[in-house]
């Protein structure tokens, strides 16, 4: 057991289930230089992190399958050096990893390609996750034929087989134990604080920036490790910018102001959507809109269950938002007509949600064999339907041109009804008028 208080021992467990007498590398993220000597804010490789709790970079972790145990789990990672700890922080070292961490061996990182053929020995297959790094994806393939040929003469002879890494990633993590619900359920929390807060300081005149410095203050004021991806703050036509990341224009009333974002706690994301009015009140277009999108994520959070799938969730929302624009006169025709022509994706282009996690947009299957992946217990995700009018619909009555609305929540899988990670936050319009 780490400090951490998860033991990494069960989840190597589930690795070597999985790979038989295969072997998984992952290598830590490579860092990036965001201009001159200043690197961007570095985050660990996720399934490397879920793995041992490890967060420095350049760093690796190697499990054999072949191997007998205590042979089984290979750390890489920087060797201690104090002058450069002195600039740019302290290291664990290879022996503070022997000592820390659930692993059998440590090595150094420069040693990797050397040793990785060797290591290999007679495993029949490595999942590898290609195109984070072309220089590691090109030290992998030389690794690969070196080990190749090395078996040809002293191991089975047989040609190694090389799988999609995020495939395995995905099985391990997309049902989330009940550790990692409680820091999911963290995150939340201080996603919620960091909304609460934003409801009390907007008003008309602000600048989106000054709302994105809020939320951020009060993530970290609540120990998030950081947000969990750039924040939407989003007024006004904005809001129909579906990744609209400036966050610096000025707020105005009787416009609507739509926030994306989300804290990270311990490597774990919240990721929230709501839209609310800049100044006191929702217009009556503004209202009419705002309660055809919550309506559709109502009933599409009560189909996250177990044995329903990503297809009901959706279906149910694109319904409820064709009903509601063909009654607001935003689209003609008949529901199965626009339906069966897509033509209601000009409002609302996007699907309904996605698998959450220690990434935003987290790893697991959506299709197994050409079959929807169905809901199983402990499976995380997001829904978030939304209507967005850009102010150049001609067609569309102008009381409901420069509209964006997108509500968003976190959901757990559970034996019985949903578990909404973020039911805190308000969302109605009775509620959301109330902290104006």
């Amino acid at each position: 057991m780490t400090v951490t208080g998860i033991d990494y021992k069960v989840r190597h467990n589930r690795v070597l289930e999985m790979i038989g007498n295969g072997a998984l590398l992952q290598i830590a993220m490579p860092e990036a230089v965001r201009n001159s000597d200043v690197h961007h804010n570095w985050r660990q490789e996720s399934l490397l992190y879920w793995l041992t709790g490890f967060a420095e970079p350049e760093s690796a972790i190697l499990i054999l399958g072949d191997k007998p145990e205590g042979q089984r789990i290979h750390l890489f990672l920087r060797q201690r050096d104090p002058k450069m700890e002195m600039w740019n922080g302290r290291r664990m070292g290879l022996e503070g990893a022997k000592e820390q961490l659930e692993i059998d061996f440590s090595h150094s990182f420069s040693d990797l390609w050397q040793l990785l053929p060797e290591l290999l020995g007679i495993s029949d297959k490595i999942f590898f996750d290609f195109g984070t790094s072309d220089t590691n994806d090109l030290s992998f393939i030389k690794a690969v034929n070196k080990h190749r040929q090395m078996s040809v003469k002293k191991f089975s002879g047989e040609r190694l087989a090389i799988h999609d890494g995020a495939w395995i990633s995905g099985r391990l993590r997309i049902c989330k134990d009940e550790q990692e619900l409680e820091r999911m359920r963290k995150a939340a929390d201080i996603t919620a604080k960091g909304f609460e807060q934003v409801y009390k300081i907007v008003v008309p005149g602000m600048n989106e920036k000054q709302v994105h410095a809020t939320l951020l203050a009060t993530y970290l004021t609540n120990n998030a490790d950081m947000e969990a991806y750039p924040a939407i703050v989003a007024g006004g036509e904005n809001a129909c910018i579906l990744h609209y990341i400036e966050n610096n224009a000025v707020l105005n009333d009787n416009e609507l102001l739509l926030i994306d974002s989300g804290a990270q706690y311990e490597y774990y994301a919240s990721d929230v959507t709501r839209t609310f009015p800049v100044g006191k009140k929702f217009t009556e277009s503004q209202k009419a809109l705002y309660e055809i999108v919550l309506n559709a994520e109502l009933l599409a959070i009560d189909l996250v269950r177990v044995g329903n799938t990503w297809k009901q969730v959706h279906e149910k929302a694109v319904e409820v938002i064709v009903d509601g624009l063909l009654e607001l006169g935003v689209m003609q025709g008949t529901k199965g007509e626009i339906i069966e022509s897509g033509s209601y994706k000009e409002f609302f282009p996007h699907g309904t949600g996605h698998w959450l996690g220690m990434d935003v947009h987290d790893v697991g299957d959506y299709y197994t064999d050409g079959e929807v992946v169905p809901f199983a217990e402990g499976m995380v995700c997001t829904v978030e339907p939304g209507i967005y009018i850009p102010s150049d619909c001609a067609h569309v009555p102008k009381q409901f041109r420069g509209i964006g609305i997108r509500i968003e929540d976190d959901i757990v899988v559970t034996k019985g009804a949903p578990e909404v990670l973020t039911a805190a936050i308000p969302k109605s319009i009775e509620e959301l008028e109330s902290r104006r």
